[in-house]
């Protein structure tokens, strides 16, 4: 079982999407599964599927070289159905666009659902954003770059 977690925790998973796909195709080995696909944009109930959201890499880096945030080693860097950005902006702009709450862990990841598409959302444990904040690896007036590549798809 513990073999299976670690397989399908990397997946990144939105609510649709190439990695819904990859999960169920992983667990169909282990059970027994009827899979249906329905397009974006269907009625169901009191709600509409929505667009089909896959992601390919989102990182913020410093100028120095360092990357702060890494899709790539963690999923809940990232809001889901952010959409795509590749700037440099002032560490205060920046700011506003991370997203901390207090988990019981310190070091854990806050789970930030979507519920608009967000440009460029990123998570960040609340220890990492208190280090990051009191200026260990930046001060307000630095850039830094940060891209994120997304795409909407079946809209």
């Amino acid at each position: 079982m513990m073999a299976l977690i670690e397989e399908l925790f990397p997946i990144c998973r939105s609510i649709i999407g190439a990695g819904v796909r990859q999960t169920l195709a992983i667990l169909q080995h282990y059970i027994p599964l009827g899979i249906n696909e329905v397009p974006s944009g269907t009625p169901v109930l009191d709600w509409t599927v929505p667009c089909e959201w896959n992601i390919c890499d989102a990182y913020v880096t410093h100028p120095d070289g360092p990357r702060i945030v890494d899709f790539a080693a963690n999923n809940l860097h990232i809001v889901q159905y952010s959409r795509p950005v590749d700037a440099v902006m002032p560490l205060a702009e920046l700011r506003a666009r991370i997203s901390i709450r207090c988990p019981i862990d310190q070091n854990g990841y806050p789970i930030v659902p979507p519920i608009t598409p967000r440009t460029g959302a990123f998570v960040l444990p609340i220890i990492s954003f208190w280090v990051w904040l009191t200026g260990v690896i930046g001060s307000s007036s630095t850039p830094i770059w940060r891209p994120v590549i997304s795409a909407m798809e079946s809209c």
